[in-house]
């Protein structure tokens, strides 16, 4: 979520996630408070400032389930902009 953030900034992204407990029960978290998103996040751009190229950003973007739904959203909508793109909260289920 930190690379997709970082790479499409155009989209508005949810500051927040929920995670699952049960069928009743799900905690909304954001991420400014997630410990591990923000050593991360901080990773990320530390080793962005060095040298990163473009395979880089393929290989990681690659692995991104995020990156992936939108690309695929683009290619069968080839008339709509990045940044018509709605992304709404992760739901993280342990």
């Amino acid at each position: 979520m930190a690379f997709c953030r970082h790479l499409l900034p155009i989209i508005n992204w949810p500051d927040h996630y929920f995670e699952y407990i049960s069928k009743e029960k799900q905690i909304k978290h954001l991420y400014s408070d997630n410990q591990r998103y923000t050593i991360i996040q901080k990773a990320l751009l530390h080793y962005l400032a060095g040298n990163f190229t473009n395979a880089d950003y393929y290989k990681i973007a690659g692995r991104s389930a995020s990156f992936h739904s939108i690309n695929q959203i683009l290619l069968a909508n080839p008339e709509r902009k990045i940044s018509e793109v709605l992304v709404t909260p992760e739901t993280v289920i342990y």
